[in-house]
């Protein structure tokens, strides 16, 4: 009798220890997702932030009366940098959350038709160099793909 309790004990001590590792993975799984997503966070938060003091920047400029072109131009360049740097996460599956994605697509959109695409010399239009990224997260965005699904 006490060999088949041990037997028994043993069996269940088996199970339960498998059990417990799954419970782990399960849980390491998830707390690997949170930090993943809030990693993302934290990335669309400096994006913003630099989008922010881009355009206090462009405000603070133009009210003090500088040369309002000039300023833009440099502003523009700035700006665009940042959109670049957001398209490139985008576009290299670095940011993956779609709603994150979704709520600046609009956004982006109208960035790029009202300061790149309206601003834009022959250069910025015909070097494939030039803003790559932007350009090919545009195109994701205006066809109503969903731009985090496609590589």
């Amino acid at each position: 009798m006490d060999q088949i309790s041990a037997a028994a004990l043993s069996a269940w001590v088996a199970s339960l220890s498998a059990a417990a590792a799954i419970l782990s993975v399960i849980l390491n799984i998830h707390v690997l997702s949170q930090a993943k997503r809030n990693n993302e966070l934290a990335l669309l938060d400096r994006i913003f932030s630099g989008i922010v003091e881009l355009e206090i920047r462009l405000y603070d400029s133009m009210e003090a009366g500088k040369g309002k072109d000039e300023i833009f131009l440099r502003w523009r360049g700035l700006f665009l940098n940042r959109l670049e740097y957001f398209a490139f996460l985008v576009n290299h599956n670095h940011l993956t959350d779609e709603s994150m994605v979704a709520f600046w697509g609009d956004a982006v959109i109208c960035w790029y038709r009202e300061i790149f695409l309206k601003h834009a010399e022959d250069r910025d239009l015909t070097d494939p160099k030039l803003c790559a990224e932007l350009k090919l997260l545009y195109a994701k965005l205006n066809s109503g793909i969903n731009s985090t699904t496609l590589e």
